[in-house]
Order: structure tokens, then sequence, then C-alpha cells
């Protein structure tokens, strides 16, 4: 990103996200500028399809400017085009364990249980896509409500994922790794 002689002032943010080969976009920590009557020159040369992002000047939501194929110069921004929706997210960890909820993906990281985006599962917010345990987890059952969580301390219950995740002691029992079954009634054992 660099910035040369033109009519934009003002804070203007700017993000650039690849696409994947199923159409999936990546995440993104977009970029803060501060302009006075200027442009922003954006160029890559990677070789994978790129979505360029411009926030109007002193506005918080980034805007689609176009595919960036080598170098793109904004002279202004429209804000009549998608919405960038993966800022700040990251690639989905690897992880010892996987469930699926709905249209989450819960993995199990040594003492953590980090959640996918709801549809997106290749991506996880770090901020607040997370629960810490005082042990690690050993179990991870997904039942139609939610997903239990099996630590050697206690057993909890996640529900929520897809709106907003809250979690329950279920058993002041640990799990023994392995033992989790869902049940075909919905139920987890």
């Amino acid at each position: 990103v660099s910035l040369s002689p033109g009519p934009l002032s003002g804070v203007v943010t700017v993000g650039v996200t690849a696409l994947g080969a199923g159409g999936e976009e990546s995440g993104v920590e977009p970029f803060v500028l501060t302009l006075s009557e200027q442009s922003i020159v954006v160029s890559s040369n990677d070789s994978r399809t790129l979505r360029l992002y411009v926030s109007p000047p002193n506005h918080e939501t980034l805007y689609y400017q176009g595919d960036l194929r080598g170098q793109h110069v904004v002279t202004e921004v429209r804000d009549d085009t998608d919405r960038l929706v993966t800022d700040g997210l990251r690639p989905f960890p690897a992880c010892s364990m996987l469930a699926s909820h709905h249209g989450v993906i819960v993995g199990a990281l040594d003492r953590y249980v980090v959640m996918s985006e709801p549809m997106m599962p290749h991506l996880h917010n770090p901020v607040a896509g997370f629960f810490q345990y005082a042990s690690p987890v050993n179990l991870l059952v997904a039942t139609d409500g939610g997903v239990f969580i099996g630590t050697d301390d206690a057993t909890y219950f996640l529900s929520g994922l897809e709106t907003d995740p809250s979690q329950l002691l279920a058993l002041n029992v640990g799990a023994i790794a392995g033992t989790g079954v869902a049940l075909p009634d919905g139920r987890a054992a």
C-alpha cells in the first residue's frame, strides 16, 4: 500500500482478501491510513484472486472496490458494493479433536475449545471464538442443542454456538478420553 496525490482526505481503512478454490474468502487484518488529498495505490504479485476492500473516509465499514490484479489505484470509494465480513478472522487452527454443530466446527486444542465462524468452517475469531479450561480437553460430543466438552476435572455444555456462545457446568465430574458417544435419539453419553 502506498499513497500518491489525489482527492481523498480522512482516515481510510484498506484490506485485501484472497479467494480459495471453492470461492471461500480469507480473513484479513486491515491497514489504517490517514490521508490528506491523496489516492491509495495497492499492489500485489500474488497469483490468487484477490479482493480489495476500502472504507470511505472517516467510516468504519470496508466495501469491495474490485479484484486486485497487479495494481489498483483508489481515487474514490464506492459504498454500494459488498461489505467486508472477514475482518479480524484467522484460519481455523489444527486441532486434536473436531465436532460439528449445525453450521459451526468445534475443535479441541490442548486446554482450549475453538469455534469456527458460522457457515465459514475455514475461519476462526481469535478474540471471541474460544473457551479455556483448567485441564486439557479430552472429549467433544455434539448434540442437537450444543456440544459437551469433557476435561479431566469437569464436563461442560456449550450452546448458542451460531449466535451467542455460552457455557454451563454439566457435571462436576471429568471425562475419560474417547468415551463420549452421540446417541441415535440426539442425546450424548
